[in-house]
Protein backbone atom coordinates (compact mmCIF):
# COMPACT_ATOMS: atom_id res chain seq x y z
CA UNK A 1 0.00 0.00 0.00
CA UNK A 2 2.28 3.07 -0.98
CA UNK A 3 -0.81 5.13 -0.29
CA UNK A 4 -2.66 3.62 2.11
CA UNK A 5 -2.61 0.37 3.55
CA UNK A 6 -5.96 -1.05 5.29
CA UNK A 7 -5.62 -4.08 7.37
CA UNK A 8 -7.91 -7.09 8.09
CA UNK A 9 -9.67 -5.46 11.04
CA UNK A 10 -10.09 -1.95 9.52
CA UNK A 11 -12.63 0.31 7.31
CA UNK A 12 -11.28 3.30 5.08
CA UNK A 13 -13.75 5.64 3.75
CA UNK A 14 -13.05 8.31 1.33
CA UNK A 15 -15.75 11.10 0.47
CA UNK A 16 -16.08 13.23 -2.22
CA UNK A 17 -13.11 15.05 -3.74
CA UNK A 18 -10.40 13.00 -2.28
CA UNK A 19 -7.42 12.35 -4.37
CA UNK A 20 -4.62 9.40 -4.34
CA UNK A 21 -2.15 10.20 -6.75
CA UNK A 22 1.48 9.67 -7.69
CA UNK A 23 2.21 7.02 -4.75
CA UNK A 24 4.78 4.40 -5.17
CA UNK A 25 4.41 0.85 -3.79
CA UNK A 26 8.36 -0.46 -2.98
CA UNK A 27 9.71 -4.25 -3.03
CA UNK A 28 10.68 -5.69 0.72
CA UNK A 29 13.18 -7.99 0.61
CA UNK A 30 12.80 -9.50 -2.66
CA UNK A 31 8.67 -9.80 -2.26
CA UNK A 32 6.54 -7.72 -5.17
CA UNK A 33 4.72 -4.62 -4.08
CA UNK A 34 1.25 -4.96 -4.25
CA UNK A 35 -1.07 -1.49 -4.21
CA UNK A 36 0.75 1.47 -5.22
CA UNK A 37 -2.45 3.64 -4.23
CA UNK A 38 -4.22 1.61 -1.63
CA UNK A 39 -3.75 -2.39 -0.54
CA UNK A 40 -6.97 -3.77 1.60
CA UNK A 41 -6.22 -6.61 3.39
CA UNK A 42 -7.82 -10.27 4.78
CA UNK A 43 -6.63 -12.45 7.59
CA UNK A 44 -4.79 -15.56 6.91
CA UNK A 45 -7.82 -17.85 8.02
CA UNK A 46 -10.19 -15.60 5.78
CA UNK A 47 -12.40 -14.61 8.95
CA UNK A 48 -11.45 -10.95 8.75
CA UNK A 49 -11.80 -8.85 5.43
CA UNK A 50 -10.79 -4.67 5.42
CA UNK A 51 -13.14 -2.96 4.16
CA UNK A 52 -12.90 0.32 1.50
CA UNK A 53 -15.95 2.22 0.84
CA UNK A 54 -15.37 5.01 -1.91
CA UNK A 55 -18.49 7.82 -1.76
CA UNK A 56 -17.42 10.20 -4.81
CA UNK A 57 -20.39 12.64 -6.33
CA UNK A 58 -20.89 13.24 -9.98
CA UNK A 59 -19.11 16.20 -9.60
CA UNK A 60 -16.39 15.51 -7.03
CA UNK A 61 -15.28 11.93 -8.16
CA UNK A 62 -12.23 10.46 -5.97
CA UNK A 63 -9.50 9.91 -7.74
CA UNK A 64 -7.03 7.14 -8.04
CA UNK A 65 -4.11 8.30 -10.68
CA UNK A 66 -0.40 7.75 -11.29
CA UNK A 67 0.10 5.31 -9.12
CA UNK A 68 2.84 2.57 -9.28
CA UNK A 69 3.22 -1.01 -8.21
CA UNK A 70 4.23 -4.64 -9.27
CA UNK A 71 0.74 -5.34 -9.30
CA UNK A 72 -2.26 -3.14 -8.46
CA UNK A 73 -1.37 0.33 -9.51
CA UNK A 74 -4.33 1.86 -8.65
CA UNK A 75 -5.93 -0.35 -5.98
CA UNK A 76 -5.30 -4.05 -4.41
CA UNK A 77 -8.33 -5.65 -2.86
CA UNK A 78 -8.04 -8.81 -0.62
CA UNK A 79 -11.26 -7.83 1.22
CA UNK A 80 -14.02 -5.70 0.07
CA UNK A 81 -14.44 -2.90 -1.29
CA UNK A 82 -17.18 -0.92 -2.67
CA UNK A 83 -16.57 2.16 -4.70
CA UNK A 84 -18.82 4.84 -6.10
CA UNK A 85 -18.38 7.87 -8.28
CA UNK A 86 -14.55 7.45 -8.77
CA UNK A 87 -12.06 7.74 -11.75
CA UNK A 88 -8.88 4.81 -11.38
CA UNK A 89 -6.60 6.32 -14.19
CA UNK A 90 -3.14 7.07 -14.89
CA UNK A 91 -1.82 3.84 -12.86
CA UNK A 92 1.09 1.40 -13.75
CA UNK A 93 2.15 -2.19 -12.78
CA UNK A 94 5.01 -4.29 -13.73
CA UNK A 95 2.58 -7.45 -14.03
CA UNK A 96 -1.19 -7.71 -13.30
CA UNK A 97 -3.80 -5.09 -12.88
CA UNK A 98 -2.67 -1.59 -14.09
CA UNK A 99 -5.63 0.38 -12.66
CA UNK A 100 -6.92 -2.74 -10.15
CA UNK A 101 -6.52 -6.33 -8.85
CA UNK A 102 -9.32 -7.69 -7.32
CA UNK A 103 -8.62 -11.07 -5.12
CA UNK A 104 -11.80 -10.07 -2.91
CA UNK A 105 -15.53 -8.87 -3.70
CA UNK A 106 -15.31 -5.41 -5.48
CA UNK A 107 -18.46 -3.70 -6.63
CA UNK A 108 -17.78 -0.18 -8.47
CA UNK A 109 -20.90 1.88 -9.60
CA UNK A 110 -20.50 5.08 -11.66
CA UNK A 111 -16.64 4.81 -12.01
CA UNK A 112 -14.35 5.36 -15.10
CA UNK A 113 -10.91 3.48 -15.84
CA UNK A 114 -8.99 5.03 -17.92
CA UNK A 115 -5.60 4.85 -19.36
CA UNK A 116 -4.19 2.54 -17.11
CA UNK A 117 -1.15 -0.15 -18.14
CA UNK A 118 0.25 -3.48 -17.04
CA UNK A 119 3.14 -3.89 -19.17
CA UNK A 120 7.06 -5.22 -18.13
CA UNK A 121 9.08 -3.87 -20.57
CA UNK A 122 11.69 -6.08 -19.96
CA UNK A 123 9.70 -9.32 -20.83
CA UNK A 124 6.64 -10.63 -21.98
CA UNK A 125 4.41 -10.06 -18.87
CA UNK A 126 1.17 -8.18 -18.03
CA UNK A 127 -2.41 -9.19 -17.99
CA UNK A 128 -5.13 -6.91 -16.66
CA UNK A 129 -4.35 -3.07 -17.78
CA UNK A 130 -7.05 -1.77 -16.60
CA UNK A 131 -8.47 -4.64 -13.56
CA UNK A 132 -6.98 -8.23 -13.49
CA UNK A 133 -9.74 -10.02 -10.61
CA UNK A 134 -9.86 -13.72 -9.81
CA UNK A 135 -12.53 -13.12 -7.43
CA UNK A 136 -16.46 -11.56 -7.65
CA UNK A 137 -16.45 -8.11 -9.57
CA UNK A 138 -19.45 -5.99 -10.34
CA UNK A 139 -19.36 -2.81 -12.71
CA UNK A 140 -22.59 -0.83 -13.02
CA UNK A 141 -22.83 2.17 -15.10
CA UNK A 142 -18.86 1.71 -15.55
CA UNK A 143 -16.70 3.30 -18.04
CA UNK A 144 -13.23 1.18 -19.23
CA UNK A 145 -11.23 3.26 -21.93
CA UNK A 146 -7.65 3.46 -23.12
CA UNK A 147 -6.41 0.55 -20.77
CA UNK A 148 -3.11 -1.78 -21.76
CA UNK A 149 -1.76 -4.84 -21.12
CA UNK A 150 1.72 -6.32 -22.75
CA UNK A 151 -0.40 -9.89 -23.15
CA UNK A 152 -3.96 -10.23 -22.19
CA UNK A 153 -6.97 -8.27 -21.35
CA UNK A 154 -6.32 -4.69 -21.72
CA UNK A 155 -9.22 -3.94 -20.41
CA UNK A 156 -10.01 -6.66 -17.95
CA UNK A 157 -9.18 -9.84 -17.13
CA UNK A 158 -11.25 -12.42 -15.43
CA UNK A 159 -9.21 -15.24 -13.74
CA UNK A 160 -11.38 -18.41 -12.85
CA UNK A 161 -14.17 -16.35 -11.28
CA UNK A 162 -17.40 -14.26 -12.23
CA UNK A 163 -17.87 -11.35 -13.35
CA UNK A 164 -21.36 -9.21 -13.37
CA UNK A 165 -22.22 -6.02 -15.84
CA UNK A 166 -25.53 -4.14 -15.58
CA UNK A 167 -26.52 -0.69 -16.35
CA UNK A 168 -24.76 1.78 -19.22
CA UNK A 169 -21.48 -0.19 -18.09
CA UNK A 170 -19.27 0.88 -21.51
CA UNK A 171 -16.18 -1.34 -22.66
CA UNK A 172 -14.46 0.57 -25.52
CA UNK A 173 -12.38 -2.60 -27.38
CA UNK A 174 -9.60 -1.21 -29.43
CA UNK A 175 -7.27 -2.50 -32.41
CA UNK A 176 -4.86 -4.39 -30.83
CA UNK A 177 -1.23 -4.73 -31.70
CA UNK A 178 -1.65 -8.56 -33.22
CA UNK A 179 0.15 -11.59 -31.35
CA UNK A 180 3.42 -9.97 -30.56
CA UNK A 181 1.76 -6.48 -29.67
CA UNK A 182 -0.37 -5.05 -26.57
CA UNK A 183 -3.54 -6.03 -25.28
CA UNK A 184 -5.84 -2.53 -25.78
CA UNK A 185 -8.98 -2.40 -23.65
CA UNK A 186 -10.17 -6.09 -24.07
CA UNK A 187 -11.39 -8.63 -22.28
CA UNK A 188 -10.01 -11.69 -21.78
CA UNK A 189 -11.57 -14.76 -19.72
CA UNK A 190 -9.64 -17.90 -18.67
CA UNK A 191 -11.70 -21.33 -19.35
CA UNK A 192 -13.74 -21.63 -16.11
CA UNK A 193 -14.36 -17.80 -15.91
CA UNK A 194 -17.83 -16.31 -17.63
CA UNK A 195 -19.76 -12.74 -17.59
CA UNK A 196 -23.24 -12.47 -16.17
CA UNK A 197 -25.22 -9.64 -17.37
CA UNK A 198 -27.81 -8.00 -15.58
CA UNK A 199 -30.98 -6.80 -17.18
CA UNK A 200 -30.87 -4.68 -20.15
CA UNK A 201 -27.09 -3.06 -20.82
CA UNK A 202 -28.28 0.64 -22.00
Amino acid sequence: GGGIFVSADATCILEAGTKINGNKAIRIKGHNSSGGGIFVDKDSGDTKFGTLTINGTSPKPVIISKNTADYGGGVYNRGTAAINHAEIKDNNVQYHGGGMVNAGTCTMDSVRIENNEASNQNSNVGNGGGIYSDKKLTLKDTTVIGNTAKRDGGAIYIDDSVFNMSGSTVINVEPSGGATGPSKNDIYLTNTAFITLTGALT
